[in-house]
């Protein structure tokens, strides 16, 4: 096959997959660049550092990322416990839950924040900034939904995290997981955070990490 034939049967294709994903529902939205606040920031609209990522060949949509609203708060905790769930470290319901009772006044009034990312209007994916002081912020509740994962969404999760750190002023990120989360671990690792302590926290050992962004 012809360079320009090859070429016009990608375009082909392309074009029958995108026909194929508008029909099952997704739409495209608003792109803003990575990281890069708006002009005004409003938690209640939902609209804060809004990503979508796209398949390279069929531009189809995959993940939709944008700040927490009220609204998302049972299917939050829905993918918080299934995804707990799948790994082993569902502790129940208890204080280690607290911050997810009020995610506006624990993260994103508090000089934090509260990503989820979503298909087809459903959220699959999440993940958060904790303000610990002036320079430092914890990463938290970074969840994909299990039939979701291996396909790079905690990764676009966390690059936004990191963006909007780094926007924040920030200097260090650190975050603390479970040794049966194995696979959080690689992803820690891939975006350069350092192990620096272990400690056991409410029945399961755990890893701390760190990531210098200055």
């Amino acid at each position: 096959m012809s360079i320009y034939l090859q070429a016009r049967f990608q375009r082909t294709t392309a074009c029958k997959r995108l026909r194929s994903s508008l029909r099952c529902g997704a739409r495209p939205r608003p792109i803003r660049r990575l990281g890069t606040p708006p002009a005004a920031a409003s938690p209640t609209r939902g609209t804060l550092y809004e990503s979508v990522a796209y398949n390279s060949l069929c531009y189809r949509l995959i993940m939709y990322i944008r700040r927490y609203i009220s609204k998302d708060h049972d299917e939050v905790m829905f993918l918080h416990e299934i995804t707990m769930k799948h790994v082993g470290a569902y502790k129940g319901i208890g204080s280690w839950d607290n911050d997810l009772e009020d995610i506006n006044r624990n993260y994103i009034f508090n000089n934090g924040e509260f990503l989820v990312g979503l298909l087809n209007d459903k959220i699959i994916a999440m993940g958060a900034l904790k303000h610990i002081d002036n320079t430092t912020a914890e990463v938290k509740r970074m969840r994909v939904h299990p039939n979701h994962q291996g396909k790079g969404l905690g990764k676009q999760i966390l690059h936004e995290l990191v963006c909007i750190a780094k926007n924040m002023n920030y200097v260090s990120l650190i975050l603390e997981t479970s040794t049966v989360q194995v696979n959080a671990h690689y992803l820690y690792k891939s975006f350069g955070f350092n192990e620096y302590n272990k400690e056991l926290i409410d029945g399961y050992y755990c890893t701390w990490y760190k990531l210098l962004l200055q």
